[in-house]
């Protein structure tokens, strides 16, 4: 089975140059994806394509997707929004190609499971059926 960690905290909104047009979070955050998954970045430009890209995995994958974290006030709101939105694409891509599977780092984001739970018995579980 292929392991990948997509630790999204490595794009910070707040370093870019909003002055700057070529200056966009989300362009980099999708090439940071698709470096990490081996897609080509030129495909992988939007939820749409990078979706496309998921489902198109034919060998066992888990992903560990780890979203930033951090005080309401520090974050870009509009990237938060687009990372939802990416986390999304995730979990509709898992839900469509029986070769993924994705274990986020909010163990809260992991279907069916409640914040105070034995995180280990839960993780165990979820990794049992790959």
């Amino acid at each position: 089975m292929r392991k990948v960690i997509l630790d999204l905290n490595v794009i910070d909104p707040k370093s870019f140059d909003y002055s700057n047009p070529d200056a966009d979070p989300k362009k980099e955050l999708h090439k940071y994806i698709a470096e990490q998954l081996g897609f080509d970045s030129e495909r992988c430009v939007n939820s749409d394509r990078l979706y496309d890209e998921l489902i198109s995995i034919d060998e066992p994958t888990a992903i560990g997707l780890f979203m930033p974290n951090g005080e309401l006030e520090e974050l870009d709101i509009e990237y938060m929004m687009y990372l939802d939105t990416i986390k999304d694409t995730f979990n509709e891509a898992e839900a469509d190609n029986p070769e993924l599977a994705v274990i986020h780092g909010d163990i809260t984001d992991n279907g069916g499971v409640d914040a105070g739970e034995d995180v280990d018995a839960i993780l165990e579980e979820l990794l049992k059926a790959y």
